[in-house]
């Protein structure tokens, strides 16, 4: 839950050089794991929505997009995650916001739970079987491209436009999770975060897309001064977005990727806002990691993916949409 070394993302050095004799051994380890996993099948479609690289992408936010996709043409959606920094990922369980901490089922399954049915578990598969069964029509897969327990009907990989592949090295030398090559060439299709352009020697389709901030939010914030905290892989992504969105950031404070944050860490930050006289806010995704007594006077900024092209998400989704129209014909 640390934040992601500086070295990762600048030029190779003589540390990303020492450490490639373990990412051999990562390698290694994916291999076998690959080798002895039988993947589950299920009857309806998975989508699994990835990364190649460590931290965060912005793979929420096209989840979510994809839930919304779905949702408004009437299908049942359910989100399927490991529920990472959850303790429940040993078993497969159901999310409900209303009884499920951060601490117990993750902070991302929280969100997903607000908006459809989420089920959080270590075992991808187990927790599809267990949706399907209580009527899911369409599976999406936060995180999964390297897991192999599961099988998958679409895989999206999202890239952050100007972070990319870091130093192309894989963990721990960088922060690739595979091999770049191999990972490029088992998905179907990219979604890219960000202005920054992008070459990919491919002829998958491309999805190009950016992170905004909601207009209520954007409304409410006009004109206040602020202190904005956040606990994620690249932190200094939500405090650009405010300030180019003219919001008036008085000062930052970064915690490490899904911080769990104590009674003494919101006392500080409420004492470092009280003497700036500006609000608290933070991202949504810290937000649910906060307790209902320390969300009070805490501001949760939401974020939406927007999309260049809408129609080119259609004709990515489009074999989906078709198969499901011959299983309700069937």
């Amino acid at each position: 839950m640390m934040q992601a070394p500086k070295f990762w993302y600048a030029a190779p050095s003589k540390r990303a050089a020492l450490l490639r004799p373990l990412s051999w051994v990562f390698i290694f380890l994916g291999w076998v794991r690959t080798l002895v996993t039988r993947p589950v099948t299920v009857k309806v479609p998975v989508i699994c929505v990835g990364n190649l690289v460590v931290g965060g992408a912005g793979k929420t936010p096209v989840v979510q997009t994809l839930v919304r996709f779905f949702k408004g043409r009437g299908y049942k959606v359910a989100v399927i995650s490991r529920g990472y920094g959850g303790c429940y990922q040993t078993k497969v369980l159901k999310v409900v916001p209303s009884c499920h901490t951060a601490k117990e089922v993750g902070d991302e399954p929280l969100m997903h739970a607000a908006l459809t049915d989420t089920y959080v578990g270590r075992n991808r598969g187990a927790a599809a079987r267990y949706a399907e069964q209580e009527g899911a029509e369409i599976l999406i897969l936060d995180d999964g491209l390297q897991n192999p327990s599961l099988k998958h009907s679409l895989r999206l990989c999202v890239i952050d436009a100007r972070k990319q592949f870091g130093n192309g090295y894989i963990i721990p030398a960088g922060p690739l999770r595979q091999n770049l090559q191999q990972g490029l060439k088992s998905v179907d299709g990219f979604v890219v975060l960000g202005q920054e352009r992008i070459k990919l020697d491919t002829r998958l389709p491309i999805i190009q897309a950016s992170i905004n901030m909601n207009k209520e939010d954007w409304a409410w914030l006009r004109g206040k001064k602020v202190l904005a905290f956040a606990g994620l892989a690249h932190p200094k992504k939500f405090f650009t977005l405010l300030r180019s969105e003219n919001v008036d950031v008085m000062e930052t404070q970064c915690f490490p990727d899904h911080h769990l944050y104590s009674a003494h860490d919101i006392q500080q930050l409420r004492q470092q806002a009280s003497n700036l006289g500006a609000w608290l806010i933070t991202t949504e995704k810290d937000w649910v990691r906060l307790s209902l007594k320390e969300r009070h006077e805490i501001k949760p900024i939401r974020i939406y993916l927007e999309l260049q092209d809408h129609q080119a998400l259609r004709r990515m989704l489009e074999p989906i949409l078709q198969s499901q129209k011959e299983v309700q014909k069937c």
